[in-house]
């Protein structure tokens, strides 16, 4: 069911990106876009920022540590009642693209980038492994491309 779920809400992604280019056909606009392959990044995505994120978006501290334990360790502990396990490492490997599904990654992505300002004029358009910035406004996207790489690179120097 989960495969389904993604597959529709890439389509859904992929019309409003169509939509919006057709538009700008339509009024002879020019419609320009910034594509950002992320699916190579997700191991490198600031993690505590993520999580950060999550907590100012009202996700309750349990799922929180859910999260960190899943982004950054493979241990785990078994509670019965008052009776609680040594802590054990697990088999799986550190999570990767390999054992992280397209729903799931579709669902950091959107909190990763859920802070990022949208316009009228430029919309953030997520598929499961990209990012799609079309706007009929060039300077929109280059905005944009700068409060996007100022987030992954707080230190990075822009013109």
């Amino acid at each position: 069911m989960a495969s389904l779920a993604s597959w529709n809400m890439d389509f859904l992604q992929l019309v409003r990106a169509a939509e919006l280019i057709h538009d700008g056909f339509t009024k002879s606009e020019t419609t320009g876009a910034l594509f950002l392959y992320v699916s190579k990044a997700f191991d490198k995505i600031w993690q505590d920022g993520l999580l950060f994120k999550l907590m100012r978006l009202g996700v309750s501290p349990q799922h929180i540590k859910i999260f960190r334990s899943y982004l950054t360790s493979r241990n785990f502990q078994v509670r019965v009642n008052h009776i609680i396990s040594s802590l054990a490492q697990s088999l799986a490997a550190m999570p990767t693209l390999i054992n992280i599904n397209v729903y799931q990654l579709s669902t950091f992505l959107n909190i990763y980038v859920s802070d990022i300002p949208n316009s009228n004029d430029c919309r953030l358009v997520i598929f499961a492994h990209d990012i799609a910035i079309p706007s009929h406004i060039i300077l929109y996207i280059i905005k944009f491309a700068k409060v996007i790489l100022y987030n992954i690179f707080p230190n990075i120097e822009t013109v």
